[in-house]
């Protein structure tokens, strides 16, 4: 598969990858006002450690715990200022797995046909499974009074009736 190219022929590189990009400009920035050196985060789907680069980037010390299913979770630069663990499983694997650390703050940067597709049932159905295993993950491994960052970089204003 030509590597541009993903999602039925849709121009990856030049659309989507783009808005991925101008999505981890924004969740930099809300990170920096939220996050505090000594946190711990849970990223969610980090894939190559984009959670812990943004956070390394800003020079913030935290530990970064990536919980990613993908072989892409390793493939991380040299960071500074962060501690980066890799969990290679999925949200679901995880639901049933004890994290090394409570949450300060959940990161989770993610598109809609990443949640419509994770549970190889109807869309509708994904999504409700989705979010219900999300609650359950939250509950499970945020300290109290912690912070929940969530982007969705394929995310429209318009109702999708509107389209």
């Amino acid at each position: 598969m030509d590597n541009s190219r993903k999602f039925n022929g849709v121009d990856y590189k030049n659309t989507f990858a783009q808005r991925i990009s101008a999505m981890h400009k924004l969740v930099g920035q809300v990170l920096s006002a939220q996050i505090c050196n000594g946190d711990h985060i849970l990223d969610i789907g980090g894939g190559p450690g984009m959670g812990a680069r943004i956070i390394d980037e800003m020079g913030i010390k935290a530990t970064v715990t990536n919980i990613e299913p993908s072989t892409t979770i390793n493939d991380v630069p040299d960071l500074l200022s962060v501690e980066y663990i890799s969990l290679q499983i999925s949200l679901k694997e995880a639901l049933d797995t004890r994290m090394p650390y409570s949450a300060d703050c959940i990161l989770m940067v993610s598109s809609a046909h990443e949640i419509a597709l994770c549970n190889n049932l109807g869309s509708m159905e994904n999504k409700k499974m989705f979010f219900h295993d999300l609650d359950s993950f939250i509950r499970k491994n945020l300290v109290p009074g912690g912070k929940m960052i969530i982007g969705f970089p394929n995310y429209s204003k318009m109702r999708p009736w509107q389209r």
